[in-house]
């Protein structure tokens, strides 16, 4: 049986890694993947250290000497009230905001 070792975000394992697992372990029953958890850049040193194999992380462990491919690409928003309570005027356009699913 083969090993790989393979580091990631704790985020990461919560919400992306439980698919991808899933469909390595079908492509490839007789490799075992032994999972390490911590940041980006602690990531980055123990791939440079030998300690892990491969990594998925962020942009805060890309380094010098580290190839990299994008896996994904996530659009983070910033949320907040149409009208802030501070100042009591409109922080969005309305032409830019979006509803949530629940009121439409």
């Amino acid at each position: 049986m083969g090993k790989v070792s393979l580091g990631c975000m704790p985020t990461t394992g919560a919400h992306v890694l439980t698919p991808i697992l899933t469909t390595f372990r079908k492509g490839h029953p007789k490799i075992q993947v032994q999972l390490k958890e911590e940041s980006s850049p602690d990531l980055a040193r123990d791939l440079e250290q030998g300690e892990i194999e491969l990594a998925i992380m962020d942009e805060a462990g890309l380094r010098p000497g580290l190839d990299h491919r994008t896996l994904l690409s996530e659009e983070l928003l910033l949320a907040l009230p149409v009208v802030t309570a501070r100042r009591g005027r409109e922080v969005c356009s309305s032409n830019r905001r979006r509803r949530s699913p629940s009121s439409s």
